[in-house]
């Protein structure tokens, strides 16, 4: 099967084919080197993500939200920082690179502006929610004291009731 040599996205724009596999009239020479750098690539790439768990551990020491989602989120957000950084510049060997690295990239751009959202709102939450006690509290002190001291005068008159009962 012959593949053209170029590549259309799904608007119809040409892109030149950087599998060299698939590339047809490519020198044999071209193909056994472009199979060892992406052999070398790929086993690059495993020993990479083997390492995520434990830049993970260095991104969550450095980190110290309260929020656990915007914890997580800052966190992923580093750790896609670090894999748009190892793809950007194996980009130009395959499309697959590609993505990865603008997925990464998009993932690093957006998840610190949601956390700094929730953040937003939880900090509003909390306000909001400390401004209502104070509205309760506040609004009950008047009633309070006036409930108290009818209390206090009421006894004070029963007192006085039950000794004039007691000297009749």
């Amino acid at each position: 099967m012959r593949y053209p040599a170029t590549v259309v996205d799904d608007i119809g724009n040409e892109h030149p084919r950087k599998n060299l596999l698939l590339a047809p009239d490519t020198p044999a020479d071209a193909v056994n080197e472009y199979k060892t750098r992406r052999a070398e690539v790929l086993s690059q790439e495993k020993s990479f993500l083997r390492e995520s768990s434990k830049r993970k551990k260095t991104f969550r020491s450095e980190d110290d939200d309260s929020d656990p989602s915007i914890a997580r989120w800052l966190v992923e957000a580093k750790e896609s920082e670090a894999r748009a950084a190892f793809y950007e510049p194996l980009a130009d060997l395959d499309y697959d690179f590609e993505l990865r690295h603008k997925q990464n990239l998009e993932i690093a751009r957006q998840l610190p502006l949601i956390a700094a959202e929730r953040r937003a709102v939880l900090d509003e939450l909390e306000s909001a929610r400390k401004a209502l006690s104070e509205a309760k509290t506040a609004g009950q002190k008047e009633e309070v004291a006036i409930f108290k001291q009818t209390r206090k005068d009421r006894l004070t008159q029963l007192g006085d009731e039950k000794s004039q009962l007691k000297q009749a």
